[in-house]
């Protein structure tokens, strides 16, 4: 079990990491985009420079991915909330005696608690 979570936590964290990266080199891509229509011999040596000679390259690594990451991350978050949401509710039948005289007593002091502050207010 502890195993598992520490794989839950290192996949967590390179997915930020290259979410990070990807997004920070899209957006050195669309900024030098708008700078400089024609790209320079020393600028096209560059890893952004090359990357703006090939935007199929730019599009299968850093654009495609990125979408991925977003489409899975918006998925699993919705597993996480069905599989939070779905927890069993207790039933009464279940319930100890005890369990259930606590319940009461909470449930009357939760009452007298309302009705108290219903009268402060009026």
């Amino acid at each position: 079990m502890k195993k598992n979570k520490i794989w839950f936590y290192a996949l967590i964290a390179i997915d930020i990491a290259l979410t990070i990266f990807l997004l920070v080199v899209s957006v050195i891509m669309f900024v030098k985009s708008f700078n400089k229509s024609v790209i320079s011999d020393e600028e096209a040596k560059t890893f952004i420079g090359w990357l703006q000679l090939h935007p199929g390259f730019f599009l299968g690594l850093f654009v495609i991915p990125l979408f991925v990451l977003l489409i899975g991350n918006v998925v699993g978050l919705a597993l996480f909330i069905k599989k939070a949401s779905a927890k069993e509710k207790v039933k009464l039948e279940n319930l100890s005696e005890e369990d259930k005289a606590k319940l009461l007593q909470e449930m009357i002091s939760d009452s007298q608690k309302g009705a108290s502050e219903e009268k402060k207010e009026e």
